[in-house]
């Protein structure tokens, strides 16, 4: 394997946890992760090289947003990788425990570890869980646009109404200046309870 020591972490264990594989040929190539107790915070796992007793993970951050461009094939993994300022650089034994940890410049990441140029999301070369999480991002995106849009209308019928009092409010007072004086009957005849006749009459 590539030589990384200069990037070399000590006592340093990423708190992510599992949640599928993307990518799949004779052992997971690109894997889903999430950081425990916060799973908005996505991770991907690209598998990058290995010798006799360990395989090292490139291991970068990815916004939603990200992803579902990612998705959209609008973006590819290696601009995915390429958004971070640095990944990390994982080995782990064959008994899956971490051994060595590195933190390398983007820039740095050696060539051989990158994916190609063109590598967009393309169903067909993806596992049934990308699909899945695919979708479920769609959905929330989905519902994320519906709660907007129900909080302009809400804004919108608010603003309305505002707009509606305001216009009552001055047709009261200009009804109240014209008849000031004459007999009006139920009318307020004292300028200081036109406010609660207003209330009275918008309720």
């Amino acid at each position: 394997m590539k030589n990384l020591d200069i990037y070399k972490l000590q006592h340093i264990e990423l708190k992510h946890q599992y949640k599928g594989d993307l990518l799949h040929h004779e052992g997971p190539l690109l894997s889903h992760f999430v950081e425990q107790g916060n799973p908005n915070e996505h991770y991907f796992y690209k598998w990058s090289d290995n010798d006799e007793e360990c395989n090292r993970w490139l291991v970068f951050k990815v916004s939603i947003e990200d992803l579902n461009v990612f998705f959209a094939a609008k973006l590819s993994l290696l601009q995915l990788i390429q958004k971070n300022a640095f990944v990390y650089l994982l080995d782990y034994n064959t008994n899956q425990e971490l051994v060595s940890t590195f933190v390398c410049p983007t820039p740095r990441i050696p060539e051989v570890y990158l994916p190609f140029e063109m590598s967009f999301f393309k169903e067909g070369k993806y596992e049934e869980y990308a699909l899945l999480l695919k979708k479920s991002l769609e959905q929330k995106a989905k519902d994320d646009f519906s709660e907007k849009e129900l909080l302009i209308l809400a804004l919108r019928g608010l603003a309305s109404v505002q707009k509606k009092q305001e216009e009552h409010t001055n047709l009261l007072k200009l009804i109240f200046s014209i008849m000031e004086g004459d007999s009006l009957g139920d009318f307020p005849t004292n300028r200081s309870d036109i406010t609660n006749y207003e209330e009275a009459t918008l309720k």
